[in-house]
């Protein structure tokens, strides 16, 4: 199953949706505060950004996680039953195996079209990311005043 990314900083008007990424605390607070992410206007009537960090990262997806089955049983099943539809199998439907082969030799297939995906997704310089974070750490909530232009004070 997937790894993860490397950490990376997050900032987000709800604490829902993270869509500003930067490498470091100080750069994020700076671009969402540039973007005027959450502003809104305090219980007293004036004009701030309320928004909230994480230092977070996501799940490294790989290919060979969802282009092939988990299991070799599962592998072999696809197999057999898509050989089966062309009507290449017994017709009096005896349930003989078009390929018969052994547990290791079923292994090694799925183990080796693994391979060639995480090949293929390196050769190609493929990398993909979930939208949710896999681990998160050091939220925080940041307030930052502004001035009667909107500007940070």
């Amino acid at each position: 199953m997937a790894g993860h990314t490397e950490f990376h900083w997050y900032a987000s008007a709800d604490g829902e949706r993270y869509t500003i990424k930067e490498g470091s605390r100080d750069a994020v607070i700076a671009a969402a505060t540039a973007e005027g992410t959450g502003k809104e206007v305090d219980e007293d009537g004036k004009p701030r950004l309320f928004f909230y960090i994480v230092e977070a990262s996501k799940y490294d997806l790989r290919i060979a996680d969802y282009a092939l089955p988990s299991d070799d049983d599962d592998l072999w099943e696809t197999i057999e039953e898509n050989a089966a539809q062309w009507d290449f199998g017994n017709p009096d439907g005896a349930s003989d195996e078009l390929f018969p082969c052994t547990i290791e030799a079923r292994k090694d297939l799925l183990q080796r079209l693994k391979a060639a995906c995480e090949q293929w997704q390196t050769d190609h310089n493929l990398s993909w990311s979930s939208w949710a974070f896999a681990i998160s750490r050091n939220e925080e909530t940041i307030v930052v005043p502004l001035d009667e232009e909107g500007g940070a004070a």
